[in-house]
């Protein structure tokens, strides 16, 4: 995993079923790539999750984050009794917002914020 471009560290814990992949500022590596390198080796790749800068913006009144240049945009998904859905909408107001966020990916396009931040 190591010798794709935008990776540049990988920790693997057989005994805790994780992988630790740090990625280079910049790259354009995408979730389904890991995944599909992770499953290549023989593992099931579960849920992820995730630390990345990018833009926050609104269509069809969803809350969406754009993760250039790796070309991924993920929905906001809601979690039970948390605001991170409301907080991305009004970061994003009337105009897209650049943002830091953190949340769990646990299949396709949706993102479980933990936490998002305007930059």
């Amino acid at each position: 995993m190591k010798k794709v471009a935008g990776i540049e560290s990988v920790e693997v814990s057989l005994e805790k079923g994780l992988t630790d992949i740090r990625l280079r500022p910049g790259n354009t590596v995408t979730l389904t790539q890991i995944r599909e390198i992770i499953r290549s080796s023989g593992f099931n790749a579960r849920e992820a999750t995730v630390t990345a800068s990018g833009r926050v913006y609104l269509k069809n009144d969803q809350a969406w984050i754009d993760l250039a240049p790796a070309r991924a945009q993920l929905t906001v998904q809601p979690r039970p009794t948390d605001g991170m859905v409301a907080e991305a909408r009004k970061l994003a107001g009337s105009a897209p917002q650049d943002v830091d966020v953190r949340g769990v990916i646990r299949e396709g396009d949706a993102i479980s914020l933990t936490s998002i931040t305007r930059r």
